[in-house]
């Protein structure tokens, strides 16, 4: 078989093979993405490795967006800040007996919606420099 036919066919296998993925995400909805990080985290205690961030992940801007040019002890007061309005909501929402509705990972436990932002906070400590 020709090489160019081969590269065809296997391209051809791939846009089959992400065609099907897709709909299936699309008739899960929340669900794959649940399944596919979410849950796997929560199951290793960890981030996948080398894993890059989807777009949902890495929205434009977020609600608070930090300056661009930030001093440490500005950015030490940001996060510290965040991390009580966290805690904050996490413990109101937790004593409402709701769960937290993710718009990639749909409804799930406060409990669990803590422990995945924790592991997401120790994999980006494990980036900083000197860490590792």
């Amino acid at each position: 078989m020709p090489m160019s036919m081969a590269l065809d066919m296997s391209l051809a296998g791939d846009h089959a093979a992400v065609d099907a993925l897709l709909a299936a995400a699309d008739r899960a909805g929340a669900a794959w993405s649940r399944a596919l990080v979410f849950n796997r985290t929560l199951r290793k205690n960890a981030f996948p490795n080398k894993m890059k961030a989807s777009a949902a992940f890495d929205p434009a801007s977020g609600s608070d967006p930090a300056p661009a040019f930030a001093t440490p002890p500005e950015a030490r007061l940001r996060v510290e800040g965040a991390l009580n309005r966290f805690d904050q909501a996490c413990r109101a929402r937790a004593a409402t007996g709701q769960n937290v509705m993710s718009t990639i990972f749909g409804a799930v436990s406060v409990a669990d919606f803590a422990r995945f932002q924790e592991l997401h906070i120790r994999h980006h400590y494990l980036q900083m420099p000197g860490v590792a």
